[in-house]
């Protein structure tokens, strides 16, 4: 009962340490799932220690009239600590959003932002199942603290009542759901992150898209091409200004396609060397 609080744990400890999330080694699990279960031991000795268990039997469903009370409140406990985990979880979405927020601010490393989306991901398939675990272990918890409380009256006999007690405790059904719907919600958030990668990162080569997409990376890569051309030729007219003699008036006149001829030449031969 108190492994979903080690997601939440597991969460905000991945939020402190996001800038080297990549690297760190996942000891943090195998941890959380030996302490955890140590409160939940210790309370349930604390309850059955001074215990007798001199009833004519003893069985998970029928608990001694002097550990009953304290089982209830031990239930009541465990619902407190799933609601609490819940609120923890819709904490640490808004935190994160609002780290999330300072790394794009900040312009961080494309590893950094990598990062930050996945540890969004997982916390919201956290957050799925700490709700779902919440809803029917609640419903659960609450019907099994009804059938202790309304005792053998409102079922009309003890068989009735121990049925009762039997079927609740024996049939946690949440435990079955559980696992479709976090097989559902996992596929779900798989599914989508697939789509914005290829909508965002991919581009697209096929269609008109493709077309689009091929004509503005030519474009653009002959752009940046001529503005270089353009400059090594500007500074190719600046040198020659610079080093030719001025020339008379029937000299220029004299030969015009030689003279272009000659300066389309002198300008292959500057660009070969500058480019």
């Amino acid at each position: 009962m108190m492994y979903p609080l080690a997601f939440s744990i597991e969460r905000f400890i991945a939020i402190g340490m996001a800038s080297r999330y990549e690297y760190t080694p996942t000891r943090l699990g195998p941890i959380l799932g030996v302490l955890l279960p140590l409160p939940n031991l210790f309370m349930l000795y604390s309850i059955f220690k001074e215990e007798k268990f001199d009833d004519i039997f003893i069985s998970f469903l029928m608990l001694p009239n002097t550990s009953a009370p304290q089982f209830n409140d031990y239930l009541w406990y465990l619902l407190y600590l799933k609601m609490g985990n819940l609120v923890l979880n819709v904490i640490l979405l808004l935190v994160h959003r609002r780290f999330k927020a300072m790394y794009q601010i900040q312009k961080s490393s494309l590893s950094m932002r990598y990062a930050m989306e996945e540890i969004s991901k997982s916390s919201k398939f956290t957050l799925i199942i700490t709700f779902t675990h919440l809803l029917f272990f609640g419903t659960y918890t609450v019907c099994s603290i009804l059938v202790r409380v309304l005792g053998i009256p409102f079922f009309g006999s003890f068989l009735n009542h121990y049925v009762a007690r039997g079927v609740n405790c024996a049939i946690p059904t949440y435990n079955l759901v559980i696992v479709f719907v976090v097989f559902t919600s996992l596929r779900h958030l798989n599914t989508k992150r697939s789509l914005e990668v290829q909508s965002t990162v991919q581009i697209v080569a096929t269609g008109y898209e493709g077309a689009k997409n091929y004509e503005y990376a030519t474009m653009n890569r002959w752009a940046t091409i001529a503005k270089d051309d353009q400059r090594l030729v500007l500074g190719w007219h600046t040198r020659q200004r610079q080093n030719e003699a001025p020339m008379t008036n029937s000299s220029s006149a004299s030969s015009p396609i030689v003279t272009t001829t000659s300066e389309t030449l002198q300008k292959f031969e500057y660009l070969a060397r500058n480019v």
